[in-house]
């Protein structure tokens, strides 16, 4: 799956921009910075629970704040303040968005001799974070084949990529892997499924 998170200010607090492509597991950790003549206690607040801060320190008049939110299948995202108090909340929040891949390929892929098979992908989109971008590859290298055009689905909240192929003894037992890449993502940070496409065996007697 696929972590952003969309910054928001209260004073000088500033939720870290954060990107990943991790999956389950994947710890985030957001910042909470506010000018101070003495040092805060600032927790976060996800719109229900308080949440004491993972970290906090005191620097040159500012008090900083870090909670780490682990995402997982129980924990898929949510929005959260940084809190001075009871009665003062960040105007504006950092919110988690999980995206992944929502149709992974078909494992395994198999067909006859000759057999034209479509392999197909389909990655979550979010028109206010980013869209994907697909590659494919087989065995490693990119494919010689020609994708479809991608898709986009009328609510815009999933793209699909399509490669066509030939079923033969050149590529019975090769592995295919769909790469969804989000733009403004960290550098090598991206979604993918892989399938291996066999060929089925004829038999004489």
């Amino acid at each position: 799956a696929v972590v952003s998170t969309q910054s928001g200010h209260y004073g000088r607090a500033s939720p870290t921009a954060l990107y990943s492509t991790h999956g389950a597991g994947v710890s985030v950790t957001l910042t909470c910075q506010v000018t101070s003549p003495d040092q805060l206690t600032l927790t976060f607040h996800d719109g229900s629970t308080d949440l004491q801060a993972t970290t906090t320190k005191y620097e040159e008049g500012k008090t900083f704040a870090e909670y780490t939110i682990t995402v997982d299948a129980a924990n898929k995202g949510g929005t959260f303040q940084c809190r001075k108090s009871a009665t003062e909340t960040s105007t504006t929040s950092s919110t988690l968005t999980v995206l992944s891949m929502t149709t992974p390929l078909t494992t395994p892929t198999r067909a006859n001799d000759g057999v034209s098979v479509t392999l197909s992908c389909v990655a979550q989109s979010h028109a206010d974070v980013t869209s994907p971008t697909f590659s494919w590859l087989k065995d490693g290298s990119a494919v010689g084949e020609t994708p479809v055009a991608d898709v986009v689905a009328d609510d815009k909240s999933t793209v699909t990529s399509k490669l066509p192929i030939v079923v033969s003894s050149d590529n019975d037992g090769s592995v295919y892997k769909c790469e969804a890449t989000y733009s403004g993502l960290a550098s090598g940070t991206k979604l993918e499924s892989s399938t291996t496409v066999t060929m089925n065996s004829k038999y004489s007697c």
